[in-house]
C-alpha cells in the first residue's frame, strides 16, 4: 500500500496477490511510481517521492518517459525523489520469466510464440485485475462476471500451458481518469516490478507504441 497526497485529495493505492507471493514481493515504492506519475500528469502537479525507490527507474522515467509525454503534450512533472537506492542494494536476483495474459491476441500470441523457445523459457502467466470505481449494482455484476469469465479463460490457458498464473489486483484506475487501453503498459510493467523477487524477465506485447499513445481523456486506444 502507498498512500499518494495532492493538494485536492488523499488516495491509498494497494496491489494485492495472494499470501505465498508474500517473500517475492518487491518492498520499494518502485512499483507505485507509474501511478503516481500518472496522477501528477492528470492533475497537473510535481511529484516527491518520500521512500525508497531505484536511481536507475527515476533515471529513465525523467530521461526518457517524460519526454515521450512532453511530445504528447502532456503536464511533464518535476520529479523529487529522497531516499533513491542502487540497484544492487534493492533487486533481487530471479531466474523467473512471465508474461502478461489479458485473454487478447497480443498476450496469447505472446505465449504461444515463446512457450517452446530456445531463448525463452517462460515460468509464469500474469493477470491483471483493476479495481474500476462503479456505483451501479448492474456494472458490477457486469464487472464480476467479466472477471470470473477471464479468470476461468486464463486458468485453462494456466492448465494447458503447464504454467502458473499470478492474479495481481489493484485499486489504481478507480483513480486515474484515463481508459484502461491507454495505460495498459503501466499495468503490466508495475506488475513485473511487483514480483521482483520471482521474475527476472517480462514480456509483453502490445500494438501501440509509447509515444503514439494518446492519453487524453476522449481517448480509447489510439
Amino acid at each position: 500500500r502507498a498512500n499518494v497526497e495532492s493538494d485536492t485529495r488523499n488516495r491509498e493505492m494497494f496491489f494485492a496477490v495472494e499470501l505465498k507471493y508474500e517473500d517475492v514481493i518487491d518492498k520499494s515504492l518502485n512499483p507505485f511510481l507509474f501511478w503516481a506519475l500518472l496522477l501528477a500528469t492528470q492533475e497537473k502537479e510535481d511529484l516527491t517521492i518520500n521512500g525508497p525507490c531505484s536511481k536507475r527507474f527515476i533515471y529513465g522515467i525523467k530521461n526518457l518517459l517524460l519526454p515521450a509525454f512532453e511530445k504528447m503534450g502532456l503536464h511533464k512533472p518535476n520529479i523529487f525523489a529522497e531516499q533513491l537506492i542502487d540497484d544492487n542494494e534493492n533487486v533481487m536476483v530471479a531466474n523467473g520469466c512471465a508474461t502478461g495474459i489479458s485473454g487478447g491476441i497480443d498476450s496469447f500470441c505472446t505465449v504461444v510464440d515463446n512457450i517452446k523457445s530456445n531463448e525463452i523459457n517462460l515460468t509464469h502467466l500474469v493477470q491483471f485485475f483493476d479495481n474500476n470505481s462503479i456505483d451501479d449494482l448492474e456494472g458490477l455484476n457486469f464487472l464480476r462476471e467479466k472477471y470470473e469469465k477471464l479468470s476461468r479463460f486464463n486458468d485453462g490457458l494456466s492448465k494447458d500451458f503447464n504454467l502458473p498464473i499470478v492474479k495481481v489486483y489493484s485499486n489504481f484506475t478507480e483513480h486515474i481518469e484515463y481508459n484502461f487501453e491507454q495505460i495498459h503498459v503501466y499495468c503490466h510493467v508495475s506488475d513485473a516490478m511487483l514480483l521482483n523477487g520471482m521474475i527476472g524477465k517480462y514480456l509483453y506485447a502490445t500494438g501501440f507504441s509509447i509515444d503514439k499513445t494518446c492519453l487524453d481523456f476522449s481517448a480509447t486506444s489510439h
